[in-house]
């Protein structure tokens, strides 16, 4: 289905992208959370909605079908702070997946406002990351970097730098084939939830939005470097600590401007602990510079080892 981002009004007054902001004194906008069983019609389209399953900080994310019997899901974002600031964040997400077509990344279907609520329809993987973690471990790494990294280097070379890769926004998918179910699915990692991704020329030094418990310690220290594309190589570093480990990792700011992730990388039993060690470093003068360095260092760590 061709992907589709609408320019209607969304309310009286209101654009999706409009800067001039709200009235003083606004009228307050009410909205309603759609229904399991409902059916919404968009430009033609049909989107029949299944119960909710799963919640982020700013969406609500609801099983979801069209009259293609496309498994789908609608993410919802949650009506935090202005009608327009939620406008705003909504149309920015849409216009990344919009323009960021790869496999690696989740594929948006459409993007609407419905009741006053903002929707995006985007393309239904297995599960996040997260909810496995716990069977996780290194076996896991040299697919999940190859499938994350490419996801990352294309957003990159496209000027963008999207600020909130961990487990819970990398998504497990499975490619069926159609033609014989008895062949097990095809497994691979998408990257998804562009809500708070920025053009890197964009990103202020000082207050950019990111997410506290994976911040890099140039957050915290703007002496250790700008915030750049190289959050999301310490952001990869700290996704596949986790995976190794096979549990969620959290550090205090203390911690993170002292580097123990990644001195918790170098003193790992295994053969991705000096790539992941440099991923982690928290001068962002001494980290790898790009998505396709670390996956360079990752792929000598595995010959290394076929070698002994």
């Amino acid at each position: 289905m061709a992907s589709r981002v609408t320019t209607d009004p969304v309310s009286p007054g209101h654009q999706p992208g409009d800067t001039a902001g709200e009235p003083a004194q606004a009228e307050p906008v009410h909205y309603a959370f759609p229904s399991p069983g409902e059916a919404i019609a968009h430009q033609g389209a049909n989107y029949y909605i299944g119960k909710p399953i799963g919640q982020g900080y700013y969406g609500i994310v609801y099983d979801c079908s069209d009259d293609w019997g496309s498994e789908l899901v609608a993410k919802v974002l949650k009506p935090m702070g202005s009608f327009q600031e939620v406008a705003d964040r909504w149309q920015r997400e849409a216009a990344v997946l919009t323009t960021m077509r790869h496999p690696n990344i989740t594929y948006i279907h459409d993007a609407f406002v419905f009741r006053n609520l903002f929707y995006l329809v985007i393309e239904k993987c297995l599960y996040p990351l997260s909810a496995e973690l716990h069977l996780a471990s290194e076996l896991w790494l040299p697919q999940l970097a190859r499938d994350v990294l490419q996801a990352m280097a294309y957003i990159h070379r496209a000027g963008w730098v999207h600020k909130d890769i961990h487990v819970g926004n990398v998504f497990v998918s499975a490619t069926k084939d159609p033609f014989d179910e008895s062949r097990q699915p095809v497994i691979g990692f998408k990257l998804g939830d562009f809500g708070i991704s920025r053009m890197e020329g964009s990103i202020r030094p000082h207050g950019s939005e990111l997410a506290m418990w994976t911040l890099p310690p140039e957050a915290i220290d703007p002496s250790l470097g700008p915030i750049d594309r190289r959050v999301d190589i310490y952001h990869a570093g700290l996704l596949f600590l986790m995976v190794i480990h096979g549990r969620i990792l959290q550090f205090g700011q203390e911690q993170i401007h002292a580097g123990v992730p990644a001195q918790m990388a170098a003193d790992l039993d295994s053969i991705y602990a000096p790539a992941l060690a440099r991923a982690l470093a928290p001068d962002a003068k001494r980290r790898t510079p790009t998505a396709l360095d670390l996956w360079r260092d990752i792929s000598a760590c595995m010959h290394q080892e076929k070698k002994t």
